[in-house]
Order: C-alpha cells, then structure tokens, then sequence
C-alpha cells in the first residue's frame, strides 16, 4: 500500500484498504489458484524456509523453555490416542514434520511412532533430508496410507482450508478408517456457502520459529476456502464419534465482513 494514502487516510478506512489488499474474494478455489502468480506452497523459497524452520526446530527443541499452542496441540491430538508402543499416524499437510518432531520430544522412548506427512510435491522433494526411520514423506494420500498398512490416527492441523475441495479432502482422509481422527486449527463459517479467497502473509510466518538466515522476507500469497462448519461436522459424524470438539483460537475476521473460528475436533471411529 502506498505510503501516502497510509499518511492521510482515517484508522476505519486505513484497516478497510488494508483488508482489501490483504483479501481478495474469488467465486471458486480454481479462480483463486489461477490468479495466484507466487506459486503458493509450491514456492521454492517457501518450501525451502519451511524446511530450514524445522531442521532448526529439531535441533534446539529441548533448549525452548515455554511450549507453543502449536506444540500443544500435538501433544494433546497424539495423547488422546493413549499411544502404546507404536503409533501409526497419517499426517495430512504436516509441513516438513513439526508434528512428528514435537511427538518424538515429549513422548517417552517406549513409544515408537511411524508418521507419514501427506504434502505438496515440492516439499516432500526438500523435506527428503528430515527423514528418518520414523518419519516419511507422500505426495499423496493412498501412498501414505499403504505405506502403513493400518492408521491408528488421520492428524491435519491448518491444512484442510487450502485444498481446492477441503470437503472432498475430509472424506477421503475419513474413509481412511483409522482408529482416530484430530483436527486442529480449520476454520469453519456458520452458513452454508463457501467462502474463497486470496490469503496474504509473509515467508517468515511459515512455519516454526524465525526467519533462517540467507532469506529475504517477503509477501506470499496463497488461496484459501472456507466451508461449512454444519457440513464438516456432519460428515465426520456419519463415520466417527466426536469425543471432544473446540474452538482453536480466536475469530479471524475476513474481508471485513466475514468472522471464521478455527474449530479443532478429536474423533473414534465408530
């Protein structure tokens, strides 16, 4: 935004230009990825800071004093399950691993986890050197969940919104079966249409902790779809039992008009 009209404008209209800039409403999620130029989550600086955040995460997870509410949530999404010695978890938009990294730190030894991420192709081609005998990458849904065999837990935190049918994804990922489902961070509207929309942020708020050295921050655009919060709840009703459901953080207001909730749901199959 131009630094004049920011001089002059009055704070209601400044924060109206603002969220104008920051969101642009589209028709359809193909209108929105046809107008993103960035790249999105396949941008390579992206995906190579998102990697670059997590390798450094990995290494200095235990000298962080306080806990995040991203930590958090892994911790009570994996422990609700009462792992035992193995825990095989489907990981859909799992990033370069934060999950499974955060599980492997807090999680007594005794527990063995084989955690396959669901990704872009892109990251799971950068992601390759996080790797481990636990922890594996597909750019696909059905080859992660054959490389399992059986799933004791569907994991997807803050992912379901940037697929191009967020409701398809869910179904697929509940017809799964796994023996639970966690949810976390998904925002939901309170009516029946789709909200769709252009996102704005900065590379340094993709993934954990800081911007690594070597990258210059910069804006990154990524198309977004909303869905029904009544429709999702109703799809994972006709397969599992909610045993707890939340509100994952505080409303999030879009195009200034729009309030969404990030809801947050743990589920046992039926």
């Amino acid at each position: 935004m131009n630094e004049f009209f920011k001089s002059w404008l009055p704070p209601v209209l400044l924060n109206a230009v603002r969220r104008r800039f920051l969101f642009r409403r589209f028709d359809t999620m193909e209108q929105a990825a046809a107008a993103n130029k960035d790249g999105g989550y396949e941008a390579v600086d992206l995906v190579k800071v998102v990697v670059a955040k997590n390798l450094a995460l990995r290494s200095n997870l235990h000298s962080i004093e306080f806990a995040d509410r991203g930590a958090l949530r892994t911790v009570v999404g994996v422990g609700l399950c009462n792992p035992g010695s193995l825990l095989r978890v489907l990981d859909f938009g799992g990033g370069a691993g934060f999950h499974y990294t955060v599980a492997r730190a807090y999680f007594d030894k005794d527990t063995n986890f084989q955690w396959n991420v669901v990704e872009t192709p892109a990251l799971v081609r950068e992601a390759d050197k996080m790797c481990n005998s636990e922890l594996r990458f597909f750019g696909d849904i059905e080859s992660a969940k054959a490389d399992l065999g059986s799933v004791d837990l569907v994991f997807t935190s803050g992912a379901l919104q940037f697929c191009e049918q967020p409701l398809s994804a869910l179904e697929t990922l509940l017809s799964i079966r796994a023996k639970h489902l966690f949810i976390a961070r998904t925002p939901l509207l309170d009516e029946d249409r789709d909200l769709v929309f252009m996102q704005k942020s900065f590379l340094s708020d993709n993934g954990p902790g800081p911007l690594p050295q070597g990258f210059k921050n910069r804006p990154v655009f990524y198309p977004n779809v909303y869905v029904s919060r009544s429709k999702v709840e109703k799809l994972i009703s006709a397969a599992y039992d909610i045993k707890m459901k939340f509100q994952d953080d505080v409303s999030s207001e879009i195009l200034g008009s729009k309030n969404a909730r990030l809801y947050g749901y743990f589920c046992s199959l039926k």
